[in-house]
């Protein structure tokens, strides 16, 4: 991959587009380039196979990150492909071919680990004693608040301790971020509405819908996706199983149908 366009997120506190999230992800280009037979191509990024040709740093106030294209046969182990380039201090993308889930082959084990989802060491303002990205003090004061995803808080949880939830909010603000991630989002909004969808004819299903993604959210649609999914409050729940019935189900984890019962946002 022969892309060097240093990408700058550029972004600076101020009013965020969601009431929640994990602020300043490493921003990525919309195309990314390669050569074949001495000819440039652009092509749309597959994230969870070109992320591993980007790496990041952090950027100047200390809010998020520069990310560039990263070059495998550089000798100094910085990636570099012209002298000018900066050195990196993490690298996107999976870690080893093993598969990896989607939020890691993405930004990569290092940056999870910069934003304050893994690693958490105790005693620090973000360990999990006070569990919360690394970036959540450079926040607006009205965006201070709880970090989790709505869905995924502790009143969604039936029979839970507060201990089990603090052992639990590492990775459920994992699950908020890849909630909040753009692509995530856009898949949602693809889902819940039906000018995105078309119907077409198989031989094996009859008639089927293709979905299609848009690129981008405004606004608007942004905060309507982010309430739908804040609807789910009102009918769904979260609980542990007996690992017994599990076993008996063939199953790691199953759903079933429960009256519904607002729960109230925090």
């Amino acid at each position: 991959m022969n892309d060097t366009t240093d990408h700058t997120s550029g972004t600076g506190p101020g009013k965020p587009l969601l009431p929640y999230g994990i602020p300043y992800p490493p921003p990525l280009p919309a195309k990314i380039g390669y050569e074949e037979n001495g000819q440039a191509h652009l092509i749309d990024p597959d994230w969870s196979k070109h992320a591993r040709f980007f790496a990041a740093r952090d950027d100047l106030w200390g809010e998020g990150f520069q990310t560039r294209a990263y070059h495998n046969d550089d000798p100094t182990g910085n990636g570099r492909r012209f002298q000018g380039d900066w050195d990196v201090q993490y690298r996107l993308g999976n870690p080893s071919n093993v598969p990896w889930p989607d939020v890691v082959a993405k930004w990569g084990l290092q940056v999870l680990d910069k934003a304050g989802f893994i690693n958490l060491k105790l005693g620090r303002p973000d360990s999990m004693y006070n569990t919360q990205g690394r970036f959540f003090p450079k926040r607006p004061a009205a965006w201070k608040g709880d970090t989790v995803h709505p869905v995924f808080r502790q009143d969604m949880w039936k029979d839970i301790t507060d201990d089990e939830y603090l052992i639990m909010q590492p990775a459920l603000l994992l699950a908020s971020a890849v909630l909040d991630d753009p692509t995530t989002m856009c898949l949602l909004h693809a889902l819940v509405t039906p000018s995105c969808h078309s119907t077409f004819q198989d031989n094996a299903i009859r008639e089927g819908i293709r979905i299609q993604v848009p690129d981008s959210l405004t606004e608007a649609e942004q905060q309507s996706v982010f309430q739908k999914l804040c609807d789910m409050r009102k009918w769904t729940s979260f609980g542990w199983e007996d690992l017994h019935k599990l076993d008996a189900r063939k199953s790691l984890a199953y759903t079933v149908p429960f009256p519904a019962q607002p729960a109230s946002a925090k």
